[in-house]
């Protein structure tokens, strides 16, 4: 019995060694895992950069700009180094305005690495890269600049450091290409986004992602403006037999909707100094509707002591209502700090001893209403396009009314009934030189319509007013006659001829059977009835 109990309990205790043994191994085996691991994640961390990402804060300007623009300048991106020290090979960094075309070359970048101020290789001037920007790269395509690192070495040398910067400026846009060319309400922000793209652990990373770099407005507030030594804008009112002489007749006033909506060529190199070929703008006014034979002379725009223009522009004759005319003014100094008005000036009428069509004979209502509408332009087309034309304001404004010169004829009897006819006789005197030795009237052609309020001889029934009767043109010098019985056959009663020409006159000549079998003739002179008679007033005839 002895025996079995100290065999077995020496089996207990070997069985106890053992267990202790494994156990110990284990925590060994352990130990040695973790220590493996560590080992590993050492490994790991050492093969990371200590500068896994790199940092920058960005900051922006906002540049206000024109609807209509095409190569509208963006106020700069600035990408101020925050914390890391190196960009790895192959990342770029993309800014990217929206949907706005950025004008090839116009980017402009500059950077301070390493505590040294460099250029990255770009277009705008055509130059390489220089110091710690030797590496980077600057090209642009639709709205995107993209700058790129590349190079065997990790860019940019010597590693960012307090102070140091990327910096996007000078970009110019196709803010047309956003907007349709059209009217905005107020003013519509324009944002860049910026990204960057590392092909390794090494990031880019930005404290904002999205700046809002311009201001997209309309350019001009156009309305009638106030002719020099008027008292207020009114429009003017001209005839088709004026004579042109030095007063002025209408003005259009065009007034920046923000301080740098007008720019002269220099203003333009200033904003992109590092991009040649952009210029400043023109001032187009283009006045629509004005009749055939009509003279527009641009007289001196009155002007704020901040602007200057190239050289008035020449007259221009009307060849047609049908065919605009347009005066373009040059900005050649302005300010781009303030608001600046221009009240362009205009006289119209006929160049001396010319004769100008009717609006009646060129199918035109009279009164015709010319219209003013003014649009930003280039100074040249080439070599950079800067505008889409937008007209200010989308509806034109009226700066004048053209209407045909008129005599009103009063004939207050004429019949062609019960046997009796009437002859109407009517002279144009306009051509009064050779009677009075000078010419004073405005010598003229024109029409006369025949307005008959018929009432029955019999009867004395009234009937409609009936205007169908138009005389052959009546020319200047000449005169014309025709029976009642062949403009309003057995029709009697009073009537209006309204003649298209001054200084129209005639005379009625009745004939016809009197009551003991003879023939009774009776004459009368046509009444001039003034055409400035106002509602309920009295009228004063005048022969």
């Amino acid at each position: 019995m002895l025996g079995e109990h100290s065999t077995s309990k020496y089996s207990q205790v070997f069985s106890e060694e053992i267990q202790l043994k494994e156990t110990e191994e284990m925590i060994h085996m352990t130990r040695k895992t973790a220590v493996t691991s560590f080992v590993v994640l050492c490994a790991l961390a050492l093969a990371i950069p200590a500068s896994a990402q790199v940092s920058f804060n960005v900051t922006s300007s906002a540049q206000t700009v024109r609807t209509e623009g095409q190569t509208e300048t963006a106020g700069s991106v600035n990408m101020n180094w925050a914390s890391g020290t190196a960009i790895s090979s192959g990342s770029s960094i993309t800014l990217t305005y929206a949907t706005a075309t950025v004008l090839a070359n116009s980017p402009y970048v500059t950077a301070k690495i390493g505590g040294t101020t460099c250029l990255p290789t770009q277009g705008n001037p055509s130059v390489a890269g220089t110091g710690n920007c030797a590496n980077m790269t600057v090209t642009s395509s639709g709205a995107s600049v993209v700058i790129s690192f590349s190079t065997g070495s990790t860019p940019p040398a010597g590693g960012f450091m307090t102070g140091d910067y990327i910096q996007v400026a000078q970009t110019r846009l196709n803010i047309a290409g956003v907007t349709g060319a059209q009217l905005v309400s107020g003013t519509t922000p324009l944002a860049a986004t910026i990204s960057g793209n590392s092909p390794s652990v090494n990031t880019i990373t930005f404290n904002q992602n999205q700046v809002t770099v311009a201001s997209i407005s309309n350019s001009l507030n156009v309305k009638l403006g106030t002719v020099t030594g008027a008292a207020s804008a009114v429009a003017a009112s001209i005839s088709t037999c004026n004579v042109s002489g030095a007063t002025l007749n209408f003005a259009v006033n065009a007034t920046e909707i923000f301080p740098a909506a007008f720019t002269s060529t220099a203003d333009e190199a200033a904003y992109t100094p590092n991009f040649a070929g952009v210029t400043g703008v023109t001032v187009n006014v283009v006045l629509s509707n004005v009749p055939t034979g009509l003279v527009i002379t641009p007289t001196a725009p009155t002007l704020p002591g901040t602007v200057t223009l190239a050289p008035t522009p020449a007259a221009q004759t009307s060849t047609g209502a049908g065919t605009p005319l347009t005066f373009s003014y040059t900005i050649t100094l302005d300010s781009t700090a303030a608001v600046e008005s221009i009240v362009f000036q205009f006289s119209s009428g006929l160049a001396s001893g010319t004769i100008a069509p009717t609006l009646s004979s060129q199918s035109l209502a009279s009164p015709q209403n010319i219209t003013a509408q003014v649009y930003l332009g280039p100074i040249t087309a080439t070599p950079v396009v800067r505008f889409t034309q937008l007209n200010y304001p989308t509806a034109p404004i009226s700066v004048a009314t053209v209407s045909d010169c008129v005599t009103v004829l009063l004939f207050p009897y004429v019949t062609s009934e019960l046997g009796f006819d009437t002859s109407i006789q009517i002279a144009n005197t306009t051509l009064d030189g050779p009677a009075l030795g000078t010419q004073l009237a405005s010598k003229q052609p024109g029409t006369c319509k025949f307005v008959l309020y018929p009432t029955a001889a019999a009867t004395g029934v009234l009937g409609p007013a009936m205007n169908s009767y138009v005389t052959p043109t009546i020319q200047a010098g000449g005169s014309f006659q025709v029976l009642m019985s062949k403009a309003y056959p057995k029709l009697s009663g009073y009537m209006y001829a309204v003649c298209n020409f001054l200084n129209a006159h005639a005379f009625g000549y009745f004939v016809g059977p009197s009551s003991n079998g003879g023939v009774l003739t009776q004459g009368e002179l046509a009444l001039v009835v003034p055409t400035t008679r106002t509602a309920g007033g009295t009228e004063s005839l005048l022969q």
